[in-house]
């Protein structure tokens, strides 16, 4: 997973972030993709929030969730 926090920049770029309703805009989400294309990294998912732009690999993404219930209920 690759984390990029968006509050870095110049006062004009914050402000021009800060328009949208999570404070990111497209153009932003779109940049941090070819970014992660470039470095080699195979996109899966892309998580935005009000503070950072979360890109998670293929793999990680196809990936089931569990939590320590998975574990409790598999065991019968």
């Amino acid at each position: 997973m690759v984390l990029v926090p968006t509050g870095s920049g110049s006062a004009k770029q914050k402000a021009q972030r800060s328009s949208g309703a999570l404070g990111i805009r497209q153009s932003d989400i779109t940049r941090m993709v070819r970014g992660a294309i470039q470095a080699g990294i195979e996109v899966g998912q892309v998580i935005a929030t009000r503070d950072a732009i979360h890109i998670l690999t293929r793999e990680a993404a196809a990936r089931p969730l569990r939590n320590s219930w998975d574990d409790v209920l598999d065991n019968g």
